[in-house]
């Protein structure tokens, strides 16, 4: 019987590991046959796919579920905030200042109308204001003063009413503090109207300045006075009270009141 030679015998041996890099592409030394790699190449991307799936889906459910949430307390009073100290500029002077507000005469006890006779232009508050109104409401930056000038129903009597813009609201409490020894003497300018009963009301024609806030980012301010252009006169002297520029000025600071639910109004989303 013939012997194989050496190198054709089969290998009955363990193989011995050789340091190094298998040869590529030899079946049981490195790498596993193709179609096994196939195997393994597919279910790992199949893997990585549920994976990301997973992770997507995590993710979109998060971001669903952030947008469909309702908001915190904090985020409607952040929201509520936010609208109060905009409210001058998101609501039209139609709507701020009303065309008509109703008033009780103090002297027969009916009911009447003041009615509006113009809105002026927002003005700079050194404008708007006596000197030193505007310097103590620049202190806390003063924005800008929103003033409508109102008639009684006979037309004699005569109020401007301003709305200071104040940056927010320690700034309008600082502001309104550090006015309480003026505030009877020095107040809002009065906006004429030419061709008005109210086109003589100037500076010198206001009888009473009053002043008041609602805690918001607000001040208001009146001056009331005569429409046939008569000065200042001691307040002995005066008959007329002016009483009906408090239901004016009543009705404009409701329209600056903070919202007891600002996620409804239609500037807010929250």
């Amino acid at each position: 019987m013939t012997e194989l030679p050496v190198a054709d015998q089969p290998v009955t041996e363990p193989v011995t590991a050789v340091p190094g890099p298998l040869p590529v592409g030899i079946p049981g030394q490195g790498q596993p046959p193709r179609s096994r790699r196939r195997r393994i190449r597919t279910t790992a991307l199949i893997a990585l796919g549920v994976l990301g799936l997973g992770a997507l889906g995590g993710g979109g459910f998060a971001v669903v579920r952030e947008m469909t949430r309702p908001p915190t307390t904090a985020e409607v009073d952040a929201a509520g905030t936010a609208e109060s100290r905009l409210r001058w500029r998101l609501r039209s002077a139609g709507e701020i200042f009303p065309a008509t507000v109703p008033y009780m005469n103090g002297w027969v006890g009916d009911k009447r109308q003041a009615h509006r006779i113009g809105v002026a232009s927002a003005a700079g508050c050194a404008q708007a204001l006596d000197r030193e109104v505007a310097e103590a409401v620049a202190k806390q930056g003063c924005l800008t003063v929103l003033r409508a000038t109102y008639a009684d129903q006979s037309g004699a009597l005569l109020m401007t009413l301003g709305v200071a813009v104040m940056p927010d609201e320690d700034k309008a409490d600082a502001a309104e503090s550090a006015l309480q020894a003026v505030r009877e003497s020095r107040g809002v300018r009065p906006a004429a109207f030419p061709n008005t009963v109210a086109e003589r009301f100037g500076d010198s024609q206001r009888q009473v300045l009053s002043m008041q806030s609602n805690h918001t980012s607000y001040l208001f301010l009146s001056a009331e006075g005569w429409a046939d252009g008569r000065p200042k006169v001691k307040a002995s002297d005066r008959v007329e009270d002016f009483s009906f520029s408090g239901e004016i000025l009543t009705a404009v600071i409701g329209k600056f009141a903070r919202s007891g639910a600002p996620c409804g109004a239609k500037e807010v989303q929250c």
